[in-house]
């Protein structure tokens, strides 16, 4: 009962559970694959919607999915252009797929290809050349959008003497990642953007893609130690652990005693360290 001078509200015939009913069927519509008005379930939805004097309900609603499904098309294009370009005629239907299949979990187009990799890997288990540009090119919109944290300057590196070196944990840019290949995909991607012709020349690459301080993505391919130098760091190993875990290998040693300071000068300017706990 209201109190006195308190207008009494509407009461309405549609409960929560008919709102989210009504609302899955309109979201449900929107990603259908086929046209509306030749569905069979049209007379159906066609009872949830008033339409116009120029449009009927499901006419309107047609509208609403044919902009859903080229916006998302689009952007998935976008997103992945060497994997669009890749699976040339089979790139439609699995796009249309993947979006009909994949639960939308986020209201921005930049989170839209999140789970394509994994979804492609279900699809296409063995074509290990797509699922790696698929994984490339995920990461360089994670690279972008990667928090922003400054680099490490060089006199915090200079500021540890030899003892505090070995025992350093070097903390890598949240931008960087890390990828072994099987493919040049990070070429790859490249000539087919230009249209050029590629050959699939199948050798381990170790890769690692990055943000710079222009704001720019880059990839790099590095030598296998150096790779795996970076790698033992980002476990959270000091840099003397990573060094020794690494020396126990013959030609690591070797590489690690002929360049290791050069592949620091390089990680340094490249913005690869934002800070170094000493123990």
């Amino acid at each position: 009962m209201s109190s006195k001078g308190e207008p009494k509200r509407p009461r309405t015939g549609t409960g929560p559970s008919e709102l989210d009913e009504l609302l899955g069927l309109v979201v449900s519509s929107v990603r259908a694959r086929e046209p509306l008005p030749e569905s069979p379930d049209s007379s159906q939805l066609g009872a949830h919607f008033s339409g116009s004097a120029e449009l009927s309900g499901i006419e309107q609603l047609e509208i609403y999915r044919e902009q859903f499904w080229l916006r998302h098309l689009r952007a998935l294009s976008d997103d992945f252009p060497g994997l669009a370009l890749l699976m040339g005629q089979k790139w439609e239907a699995f796009s249309r797929t993947f979006l009909a299949e994949s639960p939308l979990g986020s209201f921005s187009l930049r989170d839209l290809g999140q789970s394509l990799p994994s979804h492609l890997s279900l699809k296409f288990p063995t074509e290990t050349l797509w699922l790696e540009m698929a994984a490339l090119e995920w990461a360089y919109i994670e690279s972008f959008d990667a928090k922003d944290v400054p680099p490490l300057g060089a006199e915090a590196l200079l500021a540890l003497n030899e003892d505090a070196w070995a025992q350093a944990r070097l903390e890598l840019a949240p931008s960087l990642q890390l990828f072994q290949f099987q493919y040049p995909v990070h070429d790859y991607r490249r000539a087919l953007k230009k249209g050029a012709p590629i050959e699939p020349i199948a050798g381990r690459r170790f890769l690692v893609v990055y943000r710079h301080a222009s704001l720019s993505v880059y990839d790099r391919v590095l030598p296998e130690t150096a790779w795996l130098l970076l790698d033992r760091l980002r476990s959270g190993v000091s840099l003397g652990m990573a060094c020794d875990e690494l020396a126990a290998t013959e030609s690591h040693r070797l590489e690690l005693e002929q360049h290791l300071g050069e592949w620091f000068r390089t990680f340094g300017e490249l913005g690869f360290f934002v800070a170094v706990h000493a123990n």
